[in-house]
């Protein structure tokens, strides 16, 4: 179930094929639990030509390899593991235990949540993918 609707959404992300941003990520679940196909979502979006920038945390122990995924890092006292999408004119929230997934689509609440993204992202720590991996 978990791997079919987290599908949904990232399908969907490479249907309009924009970049986009996401909040809350923990890329070593999204790693256990959907395995090869964001291997596969990761190249399709190379393809696409668009890319993704993500906020983490700054104790993250996996980060995906690709050029697509831009990361930067939060203090772990800050950092609240609950993945939130913002493409287009939609949100989707997901959250592990029990796994479930809100989509909304809604121009104004997109809107809102990039600009909250925005500001994360200008006191974001950057950091080389090699530092995070060599962890």
């Amino acid at each position: 179930m978990i791997a079919v609707i987290s599908k949904t959404v990232l399908n969907d992300i490479l249907r309009v094929g924009k970049d986009y941003v996401i909040l809350g990520v923990d890329e070593s679940l999204f790693k256990e639990k959907l395995g090869t196909f964001m291997d596969m979502f990761f190249k399709k979006e190379k393809l696409a030509g668009f890319s993704e920038r993500i906020l983490t945390s700054d104790d993250i122990k996996y980060v995906y390899p690709y050029d697509t995924a831009i990361y930067r890092y939060l203090p772990k006292e800050s950092f609240n593991p609950t993945p939130t999408y913002v493409w287009a004119d939609n949100v989707a929230i997901v959250i592990w235990e029990p796994f479930t997934v809100i989509k909304i689509k809604n121009k104004s609440l997109a809107d809102s949540y990039s600009k909250y993204f925005e500001i994360l992202w200008k006191i974001a720590k950057e950091k080389s993918k090699s530092a995070v991996l060599k962890k």
